[in-house]
């Protein structure tokens, strides 16, 4: 059964609309990433939020250095390095290929070499220590590659 949450939503998350979701068991929040709207228009210059649920309420976290904004990104925590990673999505022109780190300490850059694909699945493997990616979208193709991030870099495996 699934019910409906009562919780307090941050002012300015009125709109807030998720593209990915994790829950973080290092701090035992939820963290969802997103464009503040729906609606809103998309460029470089207009951020995506990272929002923390913690109990019964939302609040929108701020870092200088941050993700450019994206659509569609998958967001997973991170059992080894104690952070939520986002990673790929689609930019203002193309896919994007970059993963970033988010922890206490706020966003850092961990690889910018990744598979060009929308819509990967991904998971932490916690008898490897490695963020697994599969699958996902390449152009107007469906793909069928598993992809393991090892710590700052990525190897590719069929």
């Amino acid at each position: 059964k699934v019910v409906a949450l009562s919780v307090a939503t941050a002012p300015g998350l009125t709109d807030f609309f998720t593209s990915a979701i994790t829950w973080d068991p290092h701090t035992g929040v939820v963290l969802a990433y997103g464009p503040l709207s729906r609606t809103s228009t998309r460029s470089d210059t207009t951020p995506d939020v990272l929002a923390a649920l913690t109990g019964s309420s939302w609040h929108l976290t701020t870092y200088t250095v941050r993700p450019q904004p994206r659509s569609s990104p998958v967001l997973v925590y991170d059992g080894q390095l104690h952070e939520a990673v986002l990673y790929g999505g689609s930019g203002t022109a193309s896919p994007l290929t970059d993963a970033w780190g988010f922890s206490a300490a706020g966003w850092t850059k961990l690889a910018t070499d990744g598979p060009s694909v929308l819509a990967p699945a991904v998971a932490f493997d916690t008898a490897t220590g490695q963020l697994v990616l599969f699958g996902g979208v390449s152009g107007r193709h469906d793909v069928s590659t598993t992809w393991a991030f090892v710590r700052m870099t990525h190897s590719h495996g069929q």
